[in-house]
């Protein structure tokens, strides 16, 4: 593999889902797959699938990123090898 492995879906949160949100697969509009924020206390929305690419709004279609380099995204807090987990809220 070589860059980015990515895809489009659509923001289907109910909300605007910013660059860097985690999100998982919540289902499918057509031959679209729908996304919303990943939570770690809601079973329901896991497993975390995917990184959103850039901002999105309610019901637009967005860039996600499921392997490669997502540029652009302030990691300060964080160094290399450090153990990162979905959010719980």
């Amino acid at each position: 593999m070589d860059g980015a492995i990515q895809f489009t879906a659509k923001n289907a949160s109910g909300g605007t889902l910013t660059k860097g949100t985690v999100v998982y697969i919540s289902g499918v509009d057509g031959n679209t797959p729908t996304v919303d924020k990943a939570d770690a206390d809601d079973a329901t929305k896991m497993p975390a699938f995917s990184i959103v690419a850039e901002d999105a709004n309610n019901n637009s279609n967005v860039n996600i990123f499921t392997f490669g380099t997502l540029s652009s995204l302030d990691t300060s807090a964080f160094s290399a090898g450090d153990t990162l987990f979905v959010s719980t809220t």
